[in-house]
């Protein structure tokens, strides 16, 4: 399964290091900017994701960050402590 993950604080960090256990692929991260997340770069090295694959959470409503996530073709989204009401899209 690949999923789409939204992750935040030390919660976020430990589910992502769970993540990395399991048969699951994080396909794209989306995480807070440097000033107002944390644990946001442990989250991004526990995730596995290339730079490709993460995005800041300020863009996620740019069309063009939205087709991006898309196109890694995620089965699933999985959000924890993100804080952002998203649309279904």
């Amino acid at each position: 399964m690949k999923i789409a993950y939204l992750a935040n604080n030390k919660t976020g960090l430990e589910i992502a290091r769970f993540l990395a256990t399991q048969d699951v692929q994080i396909g794209a991260l989306i995480v807070h900017g440097e000033t107002n997340s944390a644990f946001r770069d442990e989250i991004i090295a526990a995730s596995g994701c290339s730079k490709a694959q993460v995005f800041g959470a300020d863009s996620i409503t740019d069309p063009g960050v939205i087709q991006a996530i898309k196109n890694l073709q995620c089965d699933i989204g999985v959000s924890v402590l993100f804080g952002n009401i998203l649309s279904p899209e």
